[in-house]
């Protein structure tokens, strides 16, 4: 992973990992993180509303899928660059209850 978008995709996907496997102190360590960097490119790294599911949209890339399915959150993310209108979700907004819907099914 080279690019910037990646690596902030990284911190994203670990995110959700934290948040989704109950990981108090690492998802507190990612989010203070990730609140000092300013997202580069509204088109990818962004929580993003489906339906009535959260999902996080990052890069289409080898490493990130591979990270993706070692975090266990596959149905959490989508892969690309959304061009399409979404509904975006704030980060300060992201927490445990923005994924139970999805774990729920």
């Amino acid at each position: 992973m080279d690019s910037e978008a990646e690596l902030r995709a990284v911190d994203l996907i670990v995110l959700v990992h934290s948040i989704t496997k109950q990981r108090p102190i690492l998802e507190l360590a990612v989010r203070n993180k990730l609140t000092t960097l300013n997202p580069d490119d509204p088109y990818t790294n962004y929580f993003f509303r489906d339906y009535n599911n959260i999902k996080l949209c990052v890069p289409d890339t080898k490493p990130l899928r591979f990270f993706v399915q070692r975090m266990d959150i596959d149905d959490l993310v989508w892969f690309g660059h959304n061009t399409d209108p979404v509904e975006q979700v704030p980060l300060v907004q992201i927490t445990r209850h923005s994924f139970q819907a999805t774990a729920s099914h």
